[in-house]
């Protein structure tokens, strides 16, 4: 029992990756015209299987598939090659027939697309039927002896499914690379310049002011010598004077006249007193220097540097900011590789 449950599960674990893949991508290489078809097989469930994609085989590989390898080459056009899946047997199967593939639709097969494509003239690969098989009950070959092998195991011949590419030797003619100019403009970048500048001295500047001579007038009175005294008659109420000297404006008699005889004055001027009365000039005076203005200079004329600005520093721009395309790169062209060098065949292929 335990034997039968793990058979089921490895034929279950299949048949899920099968069908988890679906719609599969073929990935054909694109140096050749056609894509290798690539053989597996389920050692649980005796069915082969057949894909082109690389990345379908490794999945199966990895759940328990055994590669077998190329199974043959199919043409990258032609007519197509219908994949369907039986969900409940876990089986696929292949067919050009399009009635065919719509008759299993319609009994519960699923249509997953076209697998690959059959050329016509080519190599055929034979389809055989094993009616005794639950899963993997039809089986797809290009050898004639393996088909005949089947054969006398019970397996029954079904005729040619499709036809492969077909072998033969490659006789193939070297191509060089292909290159085109490309012309790569120059490239710049923007550098600004700040703008320049320069300081500048500036010297004080003075202006010279004439300064006229200052006078002033200065009075002289005249002037007078006494050329004597002499005696007049004199009034003194109240005192013995009898004379009055103008010079020191005192009295005196007789005996002082000697003191007051070398006195002189400018100007006469009346009596001070008022304890006599003089009734004559008691002296002789004479006219030495008449009475005077004088022009007196007091500052001479003269010339004054006045400063009219002081001296100062000025920033004078030399040179405006500005922007300069400078260059990074220079222009030039470039051989740009457009097509690798390869080998090709008259068959298509290429390598």
């Amino acid at each position: 029992m335990n034997n039968k449950i793990k058979f089921f599960c490895i034929v279950l674990t299949g048949i899920l990756a099968i069908s988890l893949v679906g719609q599969y991508n073929k990935t054909y290489a694109e140096e050749v015209p056609y894509v290798e078809m690539l053989r597996l097989y389920n050692p649980n469930s005796g069915e082969h299987f057949y894909t082109g994609s690389v990345a379908e085989k490794n999945t199966l590989v990895s759940v328990g598939w055994q590669y077998e390898g190329v199974g043959w080459r199919a043409p990258k056009s032609g007519a197509p090659v219908y994949r369907l899946y039986n969900p409940n047997a876990g089986d696929h199967h292949y067919t050009t027939s399009a009635s065919e593939k719509n008759n299993l639709v319609n009994t519960g097969w699923n249509y997953e697309g076209v697998a690959w494509y059959s050329e016509e003239g080519g190599e055929p690969l034979y389809r055989l039927y094993n009616p005794n098989a639950l899963s993997g009950s039809h089986h797809y070959t290009m050898s004639t002896s393996e088909r005949d092998w089947l054969m006398s195991l019970g397996w029954q011949y079904e005729g040619v499914g499709w036809y492969a590419v077909k072998n033969h030797t490659h006789s193939w003619v070297h191509h060089d690379a292909e290159y085109k100019t490309v012309h790569h403009d120059a490239e710049y970048s923007t550098v600004h310049h700040d703008a320049e500048y320069t300081t500048v001295h500036h010297n004080a500047e003075y202006t010279t002011i004439h300064h006229d001579a200052e006078s002033t007038t200065v009075h002289h009175d005249a002037v007078y010598v006494s050329e004597g005294l002499r005696q007049t008659e004199t009034e003194h109420p109240g005192t013995a004077w009898q004379y009055y000297c103008r010079s020191c404006h005192t009295g005196f008699n007789n005996e002082d006249i000697a003191v007051h005889s070398h006195h002189s004055y400018q100007s006469p001027g009346p009596l001070i007193s008022h304890q006599y009365t003089e009734t004559s000039c008691c002296r002789v005076l004479k006219l030495t220097q008449e009475s005077s203005d004088e022009v007196v200079q007091t500052q001479a004329a003269y010339d004054e540097q006045v400063q009219t600005r002081a001296a100062y520093d000025e920033r004078v721009l030399v040179k405006a900011a500005y922007d300069e395309q400078v260059l990074v790169k220079a222009a030039y062209d470039e051989q740009v590789l457009v097509k690798e060098a390869y080998d090709s065949c008259s068959c298509g292929a290429t390598k």
